[in-house]
């Protein structure tokens, strides 16, 4: 349910989901890494604690990372076929990367 937030977004295209082609094992292993920095990012959006803000900042940081180099958001996105701008923009209307909701409205979201 958490991932159709994500997919029903106009911004990804139909052919760039990872679902419409066959991806060889590196690409369904990178493509695995993004949808767990997605999952980590709505946990740390609704959870509180040392931990969650943690979980929080090194996940904003690695989606807005311009950075290409092995491992990083941009590698991802260019070897799974995802543009990282509309990735970004994606993550970025649903969940405001810059901040999260106060503590006590977490778990209402």
């Amino acid at each position: 349910m958490e991932n159709q937030i994500f997919i029903e977004n106009e911004n990804l295209l139909p052919t760039q989901f990872p679902t419409t082609r066959k991806l060889s094992p590196a690409q369904k292993l990178i493509t695995r890494m993004l949808f767990q920095a997605v999952e980590d990012l709505l946990f740390a959006y609704r959870t509180t604690g040392r931990s969650a803000d943690r979980l929080w900042n090194s996940t904003v940081v690695w989606f807005l990372s311009t950075d290409d180099s092995y491992g990083s958001f941009v590698f991802c996105c260019q070897h799974t076929g995802f543009d990282p701008h509309a990735f970004r923009a994606t993550i970025t209307k649903q969940y405001v990367l810059a901040e999260r909701p106060p503590k006590q409205n977490r778990r209402d979201v």
